[in-house]
């Protein structure tokens, strides 16, 4: 589990550096820009999300093989949802 959530934390910090990437201000990218920046973030949360649900699935029809629990998706739930909020 903790693999994981070094994982989230390292999507979180990514995603970060992505929309910060070439300027000192967010504010600075161009409203198109940005959003795009913001659009990429929130699509790669989804995709993790539908991955996530997959592996769950998986794990609970093999009910014989270690289960996972990934409460900490919600951090970078919250951080994509602030971003979808001012995008």
């Amino acid at each position: 589990m903790l693999c994981v959530c070094k994982v989230t934390n390292q999507m979180i910090a990514t995603c970060k550096e992505y929309i910060r990437d070439g300027v000192t201000s967010v504010w600075q990218h161009t409203h198109c820009e940005l959003t795009k920046r913001i659009n990429d973030c929130i699509q790669l949360n989804e995709a993790y999300q539908r991955q996530y649900t997959k592996t769950k699935q998986k794990l609970n029809e093999s009910p014989s093989e270690r289960q996972f629990d990934f409460r900490f998706f919600t951090s970078l739930l919250l951080y994509c949802l602030f971003f979808a909020t001012i995008g």
